[in-house]
């Protein structure tokens, strides 16, 4: 038979239910958000761990193909170099085609070798690229062609179609490849070239001058938004493209299915590893004279390396990501400790009179805690549950999992319960304070009217106090470690932790006093307000100076965050900007893959829709003091006015500029000897060296004029363009392509570009993240304002029956919403504001050459303000309308 206390706690459970519905709300909110990050994170991680078991599946040996240096080899490559200055474009083409055919030949002699040796299956030539460095073992296959459609353009690496056991693709629509005309992409090239299954795509290959291929999609490949994305051809199609050769490894087919990796371990096929690089022996001798040498490793060690090495990131960025909804979940604690809290206190008559009709102490206590503990393991369950569900569409729609069967497999499951039990416990937790309390009222507090928690002196005074010291103390540790040396990388670590540390602890402390002293500020700030109802909602604000201060450091606490990353984002963006203006002062330097720039080429860049002044910059090979062996790109520098961002250093006539540290610049005078087309030398002049910083690429600048006096007819090696402000790195890409597929770029805009990009995600992601802490304060707003109405029933009747109108309660309520946001948001900016500027000056900026620069993005921070206040307006709205429609005689009347 059910106890009298458990039968109230059913009854309590089924007819008081709505008590906690804004904890229910920001414990599912928490819960979800630590379950979709998990399952993201475990989504990354097995795409990672997918990608590195594909490139070696079905085998047991990797077969690579590294670089040797033979006396006879550097003999015979140095007297080369001393008949002939330049290496002429046709013989060189010929030699590599030459090498590229003795090359084949030695693989099938490997293959053959291999095939002998027992318990070999099969050989299969591979494009990946295999690299052993110590215990570093790399397999992948290199970005090497680019696919365009109508002028756009997508990079991707150009695999052989391979058979089992070997990885098979799955494919969302169409077919593979059967003939050589026909290739197989990933949705990614779809997307970006707006290409389906039937179309054309041309195919060439990067930095090199041959004609583009015409390829035929037969399929689309399922692949992870995670990876690189992939492109598959036959492998004659593969060679028409690179007609240099497309080969870079063999991969060996075991017959033991046990010794195929990624399942295999590497004891197992070691064994056979060594027996192959045995019958390798016989091909190598020859394959030394083309400077190669054929050498087998055990699969599954590229698996394992590769695996270390990306559970090492996965770990780093799970441990990052889980900061985000670790916040999250202590903003979500924060209100359900102040909601049990607000709860208990208006159930304070409900308690005593429990305890007038007998109830001891501890059975008061237990019922408080089981109501809570139900509302969080239940409010955690659909958290969980509705994480799961979200993270399995997810993995789906970010093409990790085929399917939602894959997805529900491939989820965290020990992560969600634990997550579950965790939200759970800490709800548990937060409720045993509250349910101490409850069963400390005493029966006669039934004859008394509900108050408001009201805090002792003493405690105010400790807390004061001690924040004060933390405060202090965190502020020496920052400054002390702000001027520790950042001279090297363990010097830049050791300043970083202390000062990430201090900052910490202040932020620490700063929420400590500010849960005394916020609701005192925002009185201070309310005094702007001089209306009626203005005054009464800036009282109301001190009268439970608690429940106040919980609900602004709630969204202090996202905010801060918030415009922390906005404006330290910010701040790196401009420092980087003024350091790449300085550094890098032209936005592009387009040039030729294949040598001077055509006519047509000229045209269509002088036309270059998203450039605001381009200038020609002209040159010419050269040999530099008699060095033949190493020619030297001569640049004439014209005046770049209009197009640089900074001043470049002005190269004066009869001056040379060579790369700063040059040994050519101790010499008095260098000697430049300047080359024809067949590379023979013709004018030989002097100029005096002049040390710069800008030159980077090796190469040396004259005068404009000093160079067409040498050489009239020298063609223009780069068009330097001053880019658009604000034009999207991928429309400059991607125009520059249709310009020709030989244009190169590079400059100072390539970099900016790159970093924006990334600082422009980093701003999206985390402000997604963080905004969850936000979302759950202004739960927290709400769920205030909502328990003030109705701790206030009979003061808000008393204030109907004395001529407060409808619309002047539910504004009564609104502006307190509105204070109470709006100080709390501009304290967290505030705050933001000055963490910001300290991450500024700890990071190591010191090698950029320009100050540090700490801005702040108006738009960003403005927009921040608008969306919380706004936001905390509107959750006022309903409480306010509750408020509203209680009559005056039944407010009056109500206990």
């Amino acid at each position: 038979m059910a106890s009298p206390i458990n039968k109230l706690f059913l009854a309590n459970v089924k007819h008081h239910a709505s008590r906690y519905v804004s904890t229910a709300v920001a414990v599912t909110i928490a819960a979800t958000f630590v379950v979709l990050c998990l399952t993201l994170m475990g989504g990354i991680s097995s795409a990672y761990m997918a990608t590195i078991d594909d490139a070696t599946r079905g085998t047991s040996t990797v077969i690579a193909e590294q670089a040797v240096n033979t006396a006879t080899n550097a003999d015979t490559d140095a007297d080369a170099t001393a008949e002939v200055s330049v290496t002429d474009a046709a013989a060189a083409q010929q030699a590599q085609t030459e090498h590229a055919q003795k090359m084949a030949e030695l693989r099938a002699q490997a293959a053959s070798a291999v095939k002998s040796v027992p318990g070999v299956s099969d050989v299969v030539e591979s494009t990946a690229q295999a690299s052993v460095e110590g215990e570093t073992y790399q397999y992948n296959a290199p970005m090497n062609v680019s696919i365009g459609s109508d002028g756009r353009s997508s990079l991707r690496a150009l695999e052989y179609l391979q058979k089992a056991p070997l990885t098979q693709y799955q494919y969302k629509e169409g077919r593979a490849p059967q003939k050589a005309n026909e290739i197989a992409v990933d949705d990614g090239v779809t997307g970006s070239l707006q290409v389906k299954v039937g179309d054309s795509v041309e195919v060439s290959t990067l930095g090199l001058n041959t004609d583009a291929k015409k390829f035929t999609i037969t399929g689309i490949i399922g692949v992870s938004n995670f990876s690189n994305g992939s492109a598959l051809a036959t492998k004659e199609g593969v060679e028409s493209v690179q007609t240099s050769g497309a080969t870079n490894s063999l991969l060996v087919v075991p017959q033991d299915t046990a010794a195929r990796s990624p399942q295999a371990s590497v004891k197992s096929q070691e064994e056979l590893t060594s027996k192959i690089n045995e019958a390798l022996n016989s091909v190598n001798a020859s394959a030394k004279a083309e400077g190669v040498e054929f050498k087998a490793y055990p699969a599954q060690r590229f698996v394992e390396s590769g695996r270390q090495s990306a559970q090492t990131q996965v770990t780093a960025m799970t441990s990052m990501a889980l900061i985000f909804p670790l916040i999250a979940a202590f903003v979500a604690a924060i209100i359900v400790g102040t909601t049990f809290q607000v709860i208990a206190l208006q159930r304070r008559r409900e308690l005593a009179l429990l305890r007038a009709v007998g109830a001891q102490a501890k059975q008061v206590r237990a019922l408080v805690l089981r109501e809570t503990s139900i509302a969080g393991t239940v409010s955690a369950l659909i958290g969980t549950a509705v994480g799961t569900l979200a993270g399995a569409w997810l993995l789906t729609y970010l093409n990790v999992a085929a399917n939602y069967i894959a997805a529900f497999s491939m989820l965290p499951w020990t992560g969600i319960i634990l997550t579950w039990v965790g939200a759970s416990l800490i709800t548990i937790f937060v409720g045993l304070a509250p349910s101490r309390e409850a069963a400390k009222v005493s029966p006669l507090a039934a004859l008394a009217p509900v108050q408001s928690v009201q805090e002792t002196r003493r405690k105010h005074t400790v807390r004061v106090v001690l924040s004060i010291i933390l405060l202090a103390a965190s502020i020496a540790g920052i400054v002390y470690g702000l001027r520790l040396p950042a001279g090297n990388a363990s010097e830049i670590y050791v300043r970083f932790g202390v000062v990430v540390l201090a900052t910490f602890v202040c932020w620490i402390a700063a929420m400590m006093l500010f849960t005394v002293v916020l609701p005192y500020i925002i009185y201070f700030f309310g005094a702007v307000v001089r209306t009626p109802v203005g005054r009464l909602a800036r009282e109301n604000v001190v009268r439970n100076p608690s429940r106040t201060a919980s609900t602004g450091v709630a969204v202090i606490i996202g905010v801060v965050l918030m415009s922390t990353i906005a404006i330290g984002v910010s701040s790196v963006r401009s420092t980087l900007d003024s350091s790449l203006n300085k550094s890098r002062p032209v936005d592009i330097y387009a040039g030729s893959y294949i040598g001077t720039l055509s006519k047509d080429e000229l045209t269509k860049l002088h036309s270059f829709e998203y450039a605001s002044k381009t200038v020609d910059i002209r040159g010419v090979q050269a040999v530099v003091n008699g060095d033949t062996q190493s020619p030297v790109t001569v640049l004439g520098y014209p005046d770049l006015t209009g197009v640089q961002r900074s001043e470049l250093p002005v190269v004066e006539d009869g001056t040379i500029h060579v790369t700063k540290g040059a040994i050519m610049a101790q010499k008095a005078t260098v000697s430049v000897c300047f080359l024809d087309a067949s590379g023979q030398q013709t004018t030989c002049r002097e100029y005096k060296p002049v040390e710069d910083s800008s030159i980077r690429d090796g190469s040396v600048h004259l005068s404009a004029a000093d160079l067409k006096a040498a050489v009239p007819d020298a063609g223009v090696a780069f068009v330097a363009m001053r880019i658009k402000d604000g034009t999207p790195y991928d429309q400059v890409f991607t125009g520059l392509q249709r310009v020709g597929r030989n244009i190169s770029m590079n400059g100072g805009y390539v970099e900016r570009s790159l970093y924006m990009q990334a600082l422009n995600i980093i701003v999206l992601v985390f402000m997604a993240l963080l905004g969850v802490s936000v979302v759950i304060s202004l739960v927290g707003v709400s769920n205030t304002l909502g328990l003030s109405v109705a701790e206030r029933t009979q003061e808000n009747g008393l204030l109907r029956a004395l001529g407060l109108t409808r619309g002047q309660m539910k504004r009564l309520l609104v502006m307190e919403s509105f204070l109470t946001s709006l100080v709390s948001t501009l304290v967290g900016i505030g705050l933001g504001t000055i963490f910001a500027a300290i991450g500024m000056y700890t990071l190591p900026f010191n090698d950029l050459g320009v100050g540090i620069e700490v801005t702040l993005p108006y738009d960003q921070l403005a927009g921040l303000v608008l969306i919380i206040v706004l936001a905390s307006t509107l959750a006022a709205w309903l409480p306010g309308r509750k408020a509203a429609k209680v009559s005056p005689v039944e407010a009056i009347a109500h206990e």
